[in-house]
């Protein structure tokens, strides 16, 4: 929007002050009531004080626009400019008069025309304009357009209204003038396939989203054009009409079509290549697509198979494909070329001759089809393959990735099956039918046809036959190979060299849900380079999906059919691989983390396991965190395979990074590894195994706020304790014993347990855990109430602590807990400095849990001290960081911003 204010150009910001200059220039000249100002600012939702908010948005904008411009008037404003001063107005009078006035026609329109801008009020939130006023300007500006189009052509000059023409009809493809003004330019241009192409395109408009068919003046210009089209003499070229007829059900692929009509008309581009896994769908999208454009291919459709992936048949050779097409274009026997050379080259040359779409389906490499592509732009080729055809794009080919369907298009698919009353019948296994299927449309089709030959159960009988794990290509299996899933992805697999299969095979192997380059290295026992090498041609070929890069994945049905084929004997030595890879890798990092810890291993890692080198405290924290699910699994895993005393040294390197990494749904997995590690101990008979697990289970229970739970497991490892006379595993479980009993509000207990902590580790000596037992007795006495000994004991621990090289988490808690006694006693400015030394402690060491905690606690001080605005920002900060760690506790935060 542009104003000028004796002769200078006015600013105006975007909002309000342009709105109302636009509602006042429309009128030109005329009041304005000031209801219908506030209703084109507000549509309705006036604020508060409307009439008064207004009065302020025209003094503004007459301090822009200058004095003796925004006139008051009697219920209203005028805007005192005269009504040429305003392009739309002007427009609206030059476009008027030459729609009543033919011979003065032309200078007008194109004056008109000169002034418009594009679509009216597009930079105004004014819902009142763009209903409006929007509306019947760009009907004006289209009529003016068609009006203009219609006299160039008189003139014989229809073509320089093409590129405005091609534009309109694409932003308004429901108005039918537009595409008969088009026709019309085209025809007189000596183009008629090109006309007849938009009228498909016309036709495909308006029964898409309206369901209707051209209108007379439409029908009456493709009529003519049927009459004029001389440049192919059907009787000496045949015309292949060569596409499948049904082919399936195109669902969810609305994307993936638009990226075709985009990649046929770049003039630039000649052929498109539709990629995906097996069962994606890729044939059924390729011909529902040709049989919508085939109307711009009046010298014809060609099809090919070339069973590129076939499990019976060998792919079609290139030069048997070549004769196929060149029979279908006349060639006669006789004058057949031998060898895929001069085939090539004549098939070149009868496509330049003609306009056609060639359908090249199922190909097996670039090699395969390159001999068969068009030489011109005029044709065009489709080319479906499960490999990527990589040097094809780098040619220029346009890639078209079909990938799976999400849950919502797969149900979707059944819907368009079934029916929507079936399938609603069913809404509570549909999901579970949707993931087991992978979203792949063969086998959802699979899953239709039946469920419809078991009607009405057919959806529940084939769910619960899914959920019999391991079992999903048996549910999908059938005698036709083409639509069996086992069949279907074997094709794939048969394809593969050695190696590569061997990869593929062993991926089924992680428990997922993704892998990287040195988890498949250690799979198949080779460096990292060469996994990398094997891992692009699994994925080029579709075996495998990318999910970030560096990272891959593989869907269930694949995994599936890759762990039937595993040899057993293969399985044993890639599953000690795997988990020693995550093994060494944790244990290295975990050190990574904490230094001061002791990790020892029983064995070297196996030959061929490629360990990870994680130096850096935070990437070693973001592995744990990224690898999280996985590890877990990987436990499970390496416990079910007989290797216990694995399973318990990983399970020891998990646990550093799990306290740091403050997730509320881990403590929950390390309650379950944990009784993992009990199980894995008293299968060894290794008593202190046992008890270290029952005391790390004891803690993971605390922090789950499962007290009893926790105090029942620590008792259990103090019981092994007892029996092994092992004092200092003891210490630690009255430790965890103590903070179990504080947090359940049974100081009596809470007391009791740390002085025997204390106690113990005076015995053993450990001075390390003597001050750590201080630091745990000092709080209890501040929940007591005994502030003085609290003080007393906190600074003596904080003061050893900070004499030597200690664990800053250790420092971190002393700090909280000397912030917590001086809130306790008033004293909140100490408070406040002391739970922010805690709080930049814990976000040092990577703790997220405490860190949030911490802030939050500086936020309490903060109130404390009376200062709200800090205090609120504060728990602010902590809240979205225990959401983001989905924490219960977020709960309490939040409630004190209330």
């Amino acid at each position: 929007m542009m104003m000028s204010s004796a002769g200078h150009p006015v600013f105006l910001p975007a909002g309000r002050l342009r709105v109302v200059l636009c509602v006042l220039a429309l009128a030109g000249g005329a009041t304005v009531s000031t209801d219908r100002l506030m209703f084109a600012l507000w549509d309705g939702d006036l604020p508060e004080r409307p009439l008064a908010t207004l009065q302020t948005i025209v003094s503004r904008l007459r301090s822009r626009v200058g004095e003796g411009i925004v006139l008051t008037e009697p219920g209203g404003y005028r805007l005192a400019v005269g009504f040429d001063a305003v392009d739309a107005l002007r427009f609206e009078r030059l476009t008027h008069e030459a729609l009543e006035a033919r011979a003065e026609a032309p200078g007008k329109l194109d004056a008109a025309l000169a002034l418009w801008r594009g679509e009216p009020f597009a930079d105004l939130d004014s819902k009142w304009l763009r209903n409006n006023e929007a509306p019947r300007l760009t009907t004006l500006y289209l009529d003016a357009v068609e009006l203009r189009t219609e006299l160039a052509l008189e003139q014989g000059r229809g073509a320089q209204q093409l590129p405005t023409l091609v534009r309109l009809v694409s932003d308004f493809p429901l108005r039918e003038t537009l595409w008969c003004r088009l026709i019309d330019v085209l025809a007189e241009a000596g183009r008629p396939a090109e006309a007849l192409v938009q009228y498909e395109r016309a036709r495909l408009v308006l029964s898409d989203e309206l369901g209707v068919d051209p209108g007379p003046e439409l029908q009456s210009r493709y009529q003519r054009l049927l009459g004029a089209e001389t440049y192919t003499d059907r009787a000496r070229h045949p015309v292949p009409q060569q596409l499948p007829g049904y082919h399936g059900i195109v669902v969810g692929r609305e994307s993936e079509l638009a990226n075709l009509d985009r990649l046929l008309a770049d003039a630039s581009t000649g052929a498109a290549v539709i990629t995906g896994t097996a069962g994606v769908g890729k044939t059924t999208l390729a011909v529902s697509w040709a049989r919508r454009v085939a109307a711009r291919f009046p010298g014809g459709q060609m099809f090919v198979n070339l069973r590129g992936f076939e499990p019976n048949a060998e792919p079609v050779g290139t030069d048997e494909a070549a004769r196929w097409m060149l029979d279908a274009l006349g060639v006669e026997p006789q004058s057949m070329p031998a060898g895929v050379p001069a085939q090539s080259a004549l098939l070149r040359t009868l496509l330049s001759e003609r306009k056609v779409l060639v359908v090249l389906d199922n190909a097996r490499d670039a090699q395969q089809v390159r001999p068969l592509l068009p030489g011109s732009t005029d044709s065009f080729a489709l080319v479906t393959s499960r490999d990527r055809l990589t040097p094809l794009i780098v040619a220029g080919a346009g890639p078209v990735v079909v990938s799976r369907l999400s849950r919502t298009q797969s149900v979707e698919l059944l819907e368009s099956r079934l029916g929507d009353a079936i399938v609603g019948d069913s809404r509570d296994v549909v999901p579970a039918l949707t993931e087991a299927t992978a979203g792949l449309p063969l086998a959802l089709a699979v899953v239709a046809a039946r469920a419809a030959a078991s009607a009405p159960y057919g959806l529940q009988l084939i769910a619960d036959e899914l959920r019999d794990d391991g079992h999903a290509l048996d549910v999908l299996s059938g005698s036709d190979s083409a639509t069996d899933m086992r069949a279907v992805l074997s094709w794939s697999y048969r394809a593969m060299p050695d190696e590569v299969a061997k990869m593929f095979r062993l991926l089924a192997l992680h428990p997922g849900p993704e892998f990287g380059h040195g988890v498949a290295a250690s799979l198949l026992g080779t460096d990292v380079q060469r996994a990398r090498l094997i891992l692009r041609q699994l994925e080029e070929a579709h075996l495998i999906e990318g999910s970030r890069p560096g990272h891959f994945f593989m869907h269930d049905l694949l995994r599936a059919y890759a762990a039937e084929v595993t040899p057993v004997a293969e399985k044993q030595d890639a599953i000690v691989r795997l988990v020693d890879h995550h093994l060494h890798t944790s244990t290295a990092a975990a050190l990574v983390i904490n230094p001061q810890r002791v990790l020892e291993l029983s064995e070297p890692a196996a030959a061929g396991v490629r360990v990870l080198v994680l130096t850096e405290k935070q990437r070693a924290l973001d592995w744990f965190a990224e690898n999280h699910r996985v590890l877990v699994r990987i436990v499970d895993l390496t416990v079910a395979t007989g290797h216990d005393r694995r399973a318990l040294e990983l399970i020891a390197a998990l646990r550093t990074p799990l306290n740091r990494s403050g997730r509320w749904q881990h403590w929950h997995d390390w309650v379950h590894i944990q009784a993992v590690a009990v199980g894995a101990a008293q299968r060894l008979n290794d008593r202190e195994a046992e008890a270290n697990a029952l005391l790390v289970g004891a803690r993971a229970h605390g922090r789950l706020t499962n007290y009893e739970k926790s105090i029942e497991l620590g008792n259990a490892c103090i019981a092994i304790c007892h029996e092994l006379n092992d004092h200092h595993l003891e210490a630690s479980a009255c430790q965890t014993l103590g903070n179990a009993a504080s947090s359940w509000d049974r100081q009596d207990l809470a007391e009791s347990y740390s002085l025997r902590a204390l106690e113990l580790y005076r015995l053993v000596g450990d001075e390390f855990g003597e001050v750590v037992a201080t630091h745990e007795l000092g709080y209890q006495y501040a929940l007591l109430g005994q502030y003085d000994e609290a003080l007393q004991h906190c600074r003596y621990a904080l003061e050893r602590m900070e004499a030597g090289a200690w664990d800053q988490m250790e420092i971190a808690a002393v700090w909280d807990s000397l912030g917590f006694i001086h809130l306790r006693m008033s004293d909140a400015p100490r408070a406040i400095s002391c739970y922010q030394r805690a709080a930049d402690l814990y976000q040092a060491e990577g703790d997220q849990y405490y860190t949030a905690m911490g802030i939050a606690k500086v936020g309490d001080a903060y109130a404390s001290n009376g200062d709200r605005e800090r205090a609120r920002n504060n728990w602010i900060h902590a809240v979205h960081k225990l959401e983001a760690l989905q924490h219960p506790d977020a709960v309490a935060v939040r409630k004190r911003l209330g």
